[in-house]
């Protein structure tokens, strides 16, 4: 049976339609997806790369609250948690106020790991953007202070829905063990 959803050709919509949502979307995608390839050799799965940048920007933190942060179920963010660990890059302690509850940090190693990521993209981007015309180039730099407010706006509401769907069930029971 024939898909009646439009079929989309990127190329299309990147000249187009370049002001849409969608148009944004795939844009962002495709970017995330080409600085992911550039950095396999740092051997960081997308979401530990997402948790140690979590971890560096807001400090240590609960597991739970991690959890909720990185939008994901605490037996996987325990899982997770636990092979960074293995790898020395995290660190785990009890709760000053609730020694039941297990607190995460980034450990130097982890700030190293995450440093040559950021620095192997910044490559990428800077060798992209050299193969750019100047007027593109322009056009990038002029945009970056907007997507940066764009970016906290989606991770502002982000937090608040995630927030909203933890109320009420029991997440921030202080009785409820973090591991």
């Amino acid at each position: 049976m024939p898909s009646s959803a439009p079929t989309i050709v990127y190329n299309d919509l990147m000249e187009n339609d370049s002001a849409t949502p969608r148009a944004l979307a795939l844009v962002i995608l495709r970017l995330v997806r080409g600085l992911r390839e550039e950095t396999s050799e740092t051997g960081l799965s997308p979401a530990a790369a997402s948790a140690l940048r979590r971890l560096a920007d807001d400090g240590p933190m609960r597991l739970t609250e991690l959890a909720r942060r990185e939008n994901a179920s605490q037996p996987a963010t325990t899982q997770l948690v636990g092979r960074l660990e293995k790898s020395g890059l995290v660190g785990r302690a009890a709760a000053p106020e609730d020694g039941r509850a297990v607190v995460v940090s980034i450990t130097a190693k982890g700030a190293d790991t995450l440093e040559r990521r950021v620095v192997t993209q910044e490559r990428a981007l800077e060798r992209a953007l050299d193969g750019l015309p100047s007027r593109d180039r322009e056009l990038v730099a002029e945009a970056v202070p907007a997507l940066g407010r764009l970016a906290r706006e989606i991770n502002r509401s982000s937090l608040e829905a995630a927030q909203g769907q933890t109320q009420g069930h029991g997440a921030d029971d202080p009785g409820r063990s973090e591991e």
